[in-house]
């Protein structure tokens, strides 16, 4: 399945919840599309769940979505107060581009990737990347690409093709009572046994948590916050994710959604 014809979908890493700072291989590195993509389907033959997901989105911002032409976004992995990792993107969602750089194994990596065709040009340590280790490099830089954004775009996420919705009886959670969507994958990704549980404020519709079960991995599931919502733009996301005994953050810095792309933000080496 091609990278442009799937949508995005989660690449959940492992840091969040455990000690590692990426928990997916190129093994689970699941495919999802470049760029946003809204299911034909009317609202009014909208299931229970799917009106559910509806909302999520909409309060996020859906339908000003397509005006996004660049989403900046900074990824901070920060573990017992300490900044663990970070990757800075640049990504052009009408050219199915992103720039990424960050420093992995005393590394450090500047790479735009082409998601479609998943090939790249970059720089590694200062210097151009070797052509023998360009594939592999495409392939760091799309992983990053493939669970990074979906952690900040995810209720944007949620009416693509190949998304299974189900709705589950209401939840209390920190003493609210939350919606409860549950999300599984049909014939899309590497990995389809993943699932995905959402609870939802019914006032707000935002997602106040995430819980997972991923491929191969057996229940309970594992959970962290949707918290820090601010406008990005047009859009409304969480900026940071909090898991439950507070030890790990995932969150965001630098965001900003811009309506043209700026074409400085995809020269490799250049700063910004």
């Amino acid at each position: 399945m091609s990278a442009d014809s799937s949508p995005l979908r989660a690449c959940v890493v492992a840091l969040a919840l455990t000690s590692g700072i990426m928990g997916c291989g190129a093994a689970n590195a699941p495919l999802r599309a470049a760029t946003p993509q809204v299911a034909a389907a009317p609202a009014e033959m909208d299931s229970p769940a799917r009106a559910l997901a509806r909302r999520v989105a909409e309060a996020a911002g859906l339908a000003r979505f397509g005006e996004v032409a660049e989403l900046r976004f900074t990824f901070v992995v920060a573990r017992n107060g300490e900044r663990a990792f970070a990757a800075t993107h640049a990504w052009d969602l009408r050219a199915g581009r992103d720039r990424v750089r960050w420093t992995e194994e005393g590394h450090e990596w500047d790479v735009v990737v082409d998601l479609r065709a998943r090939t790249a040009t970059g720089m590694r340590d200062g210097a151009p990347i070797a052509a023998t280790d360009v594939p592999a490099a495409a392939t760091q830089a799309y992983e990053r690409w493939v669970n990074d954004s979906y952690w900040l775009v995810l209720p944007l996420k949620l009416l693509d093709p190949g998304v299974n919705l189900a709705l589950e009886a209401p939840r209390v959670h920190e003493g609210r009572t939350h919606e409860v969507l549950a999300l599984s994958f049909a014939g899309v990704g590497l990995t389809p046994g993943d699932r995905y549980w959402l609870l939802v404020d019914p006032e707000t519709h935002r997602i106040a948590r995430w819980e997972m079960v991923l491929e191969g991995q057996s229940p309970p599931p594992r959970g962290t916050s949707f918290v820090a919502y601010e406008s990005v733009g047009p859009l409304t996301l969480a900026l940071d994710h909090v898991n439950d005994d507070g030890t790990r953050h995932i969150r965001f810095e630098d965001v900003a959604a811009l309506t043209q792309v700026e074409e400085a933000d995809f020269v490799v080496g250049a700063q910004r």
